[in-house]
């Protein structure tokens, strides 16, 4: 008989750690369906050009990271050595493949021509931690940084979409037609799943600190320094989609930072990353 599939089974009767079961309980009742939700209200074609293809843009570099999330989930659940572990991984499993189904439809709404390459930035972050050689390490990134990163960034685009001022004579803040509808998409579906997320990386890696040796410990803080440096590069890559979105690079940065540090004191880590000082001009 296979040790690993006999070990699950056996983990499957423990008592599950209450944090982490009341997370499985969470993500099983907030649920919902891509298709549920009100396409045809959804009215893009109304933006003007270049506003669909920054929304584009910054979607198809989002898109890329729900896919790794997608991934490293999955390979959580094979992984893991902890049955409550394992039981939540599996729900962002179908978390993350709602919201590749959901940023795919999105960008093919868009109607902005093909889905743009992503950006060097973002793919040497988010292949950097898929390449985690252990669960720490993919937990610590995905679940801390690039889940993180994706939820401020989901939080500031709704709050430009809700604050859209009618162009060309459209009224764009129409609730039934565009912007408004997406922003609470965005906020009330996806972030509040990120928010999960954020919270199960929280609590695992917490609880994972202090069964972990001062050398895995430093080894954790480095790798935060080194994709510290490289989650910074994002916004400055992707400045002309920012701004035409009215999003300011720098003020977004400081803001990931600003959330990725609490989520890693939250975690018991030392380690912060600085960011970049504010343009004076």
């Amino acid at each position: 008989m296979n040790a690993q599939l006999i070990a699950a089974y056996r983990q499957a009767f423990l008592e599950p750690q209450r944090g982490l079961q009341r997370l499985y309980e969470m993500a099983k009742r907030d649920q919902w369906n891509v298709d549920s939700q009100p396409w045809a209200a959804l009215d893009l074609r109304r933006l003007p050009l270049s506003l669909r293809e920054a929304l584009s843009g910054l979607c198809c570099q989002l898109h890329y990271g729900e896919v790794a999330s997608m991934l490293a989930a999955a390979r959580c659940v094979e992984q893991a050595s902890d049955s409550a572990v394992r039981m939540f991984a599996a729900t962002q499993v179908i978390d993350e493949a709602r919201h590749v189904e959901w940023f795919t439809r999105l960008i093919q709404l868009l109607d902005a021509g093909p889905p743009s390459g992503i950006h060097d930035s973002v793919a040497n972050l988010i292949d950097s931690i898929y390449g985690s050689a252990t669960l720490d390490e993919l937990c610590l990134g995905m679940q801390l940084m690039v889940e993180g990163l994706a939820q401020t960034v989901f939080q500031e685009a709704a709050h430009v979409l809700r604050t859209l001022s009618p162009r060309g004579g459209s009224d764009f803040a129409d609730p039934v037609g565009g912007p408004l509808l997406l922003a609470d998409w965005l906020q009330n579906g996806i972030a509040r799943d990120e928010s999960r997320h954020i919270a199960f990386g929280v609590l695992h890696l917490g609880q994972r600190m202090r069964q972990l040796s001062r050398v895995q410990i430093d080894a954790l803080q480095r790798k935060v320094e080194y994709w510290g440096q490289l989650l910074l590069a994002i916004p400055q890559a992707d400045e002309p989609h920012f701004a035409t979105l009215g999003l300011d690079s720098q003020i977004l940065a400081a803001r990931c930072v600003s959330d990725l540090n609490l989520h890693l004191r939250q975690a018991g880590l030392d380690v912060q990353i600085a960011a970049a000082p504010l343009s004076q001009t």
